[in-house]
């Protein structure tokens, strides 16, 4: 290895890890929110892609090829740009690739993409992400309605994030909503996260208090079925 080399600069980070960094800084900006972890890395791989697409449009012909390139991470412990190689084609690409972090079971993600209408309910076992409408009820484990996605229906989910539009009653363990979230409809949620920005018409409830109505609802319904008909009737 000569002195040049030893003086370079520092090696090109991987797509994986430059996504894994993005997806930090906007983590760490949003205040650390639960549950957003498959939005957060989708914003970042979307956010790098469009980054290295404008550097590689703006990119002189006649540019040195051996000139390294700034690409801005704001990593949470990095405020400094980090040195990028000149030749972006495969770069761009290993970025612009669907690349996501384990997802917690095999259920792949669904997408729901823009310009796309699907009327009916949509159950998965899995995460959903909505770039489109969906005039219908979703149930899923993770859901993301994105900027521009919309549900007309009811949403059950272990976590929500909204950045678009929601008519109808949303119940989730973990819920937030970002800054440019409308949601219209009841709500019953653990753990709530509004942004700035968001516009909401709707009730909240704890989801703990929702649970505890539907259980004794049902006990009373078993108490009732377990009465003889002979003994209603007397009743009435």
């Amino acid at each position: 290895m000569t002195d040049a080399d030893d003086a370079g600069t520092a090696p090109e980070p991987s797509a994986e890890e430059a996504i894994r960094q993005r997806s930090q800084a906007i983590w760490e900006r949003e205040g650390r929110p639960e549950g957003c972890a498959l939005d957060h890395w989708v914003r970042a791989r979307e956010e790098l892609a469009a980054e290295m697409a404008h550097l590689a449009a703006a990119r002189r012909p006649e540019a040195d090829d051996a000139a390294p390139l700034l690409l801005s991470t704001p990593a949470a412990d990095a405020a400094s740009p980090v040195p990028v190689a000149a030749r972006l084609t495969g770069w761009l690409r290993s970025v612009a690739e669907p690349a996501a972090p384990p997802p917690p079971n095999t259920v792949p993600l669904s997408i729901i993409a823009a310009g796309f209408v699907l009327r009916g309910d949509v159950e998965t076992t899995g995460e959903i992400q909505i770039e489109g409408l969906i005039e219908g009820a979703v149930t899923a484990t993770g859901v993301v309605v994105g900027a521009k996605g919309v549900v007309e229906g009811d949403i059950v989910a272990e976590t929500a994030t909204i950045h678009g539009c929601v008519e109808g009653s949303l119940e989730a363990r973990r819920l937030v909503l970002c800054a440019n979230a409308r949601l219209t409809g009841d709500v019953a949620c653990e753990t709530l996260t509004v942004m700035q920005g968001a516009r909401l018409d709707c009730t909240f409830r704890h989801l703990a208090a929702v649970e505890a109505e539907v259980a004794s609802w049902q006990a009373e319904l078993s108490a009732d079925a377990a009465i003889p008909v002979s003994r209603r009737s007397s009743a009435a």
